[in-house]
């Protein structure tokens, strides 16, 4: 997207209550996700993909690069200390076609 794009059209409290839905349809309540989790796991995603933290700031719109590599640590530290439930991964797989659909 470019600078000033909109990801969602509708308002940030229809987002936030669209997302707290679908955490609670995938069992996922106690993980403490917030509408910034989306922020911190794209910028890991694209780190793990593209192993370029110059990457991660471009698309971030991060200035500090020094920033970026904290931001990116702190995402990672986290989601390796994150026990998804086996029910969650399931329904995550089952939908995961679904997911990609809606992006394209």
């Amino acid at each position: 997207k470019k600078p000033g794009d909109f990801t969602f059209t509708s308002t940030a409290n229809q987002f936030r209550s669209l997302l707290a839905g679908i955490v609670q349809a995938f069992g996922l309540s106690g993980m403490n996700f917030k509408t910034h989790s989306l922020r911190r796991g794209g910028a890991t995603h694209l780190f793990r993909l593209s192993a370029s933290s110059d990457r991660v700031m471009e698309m971030g719109r991060w200035s500090s690069q020094k920033t970026c590599r904290i931001y990116v640590a702190e995402a990672v530290s986290a989601m390796n200390a994150m026990m998804m439930p086996k029910k969650s991964k399931q329904l995550i797989v089952q939908y995961a076609d679904q997911f990609v659909s809606l992006v394209k």
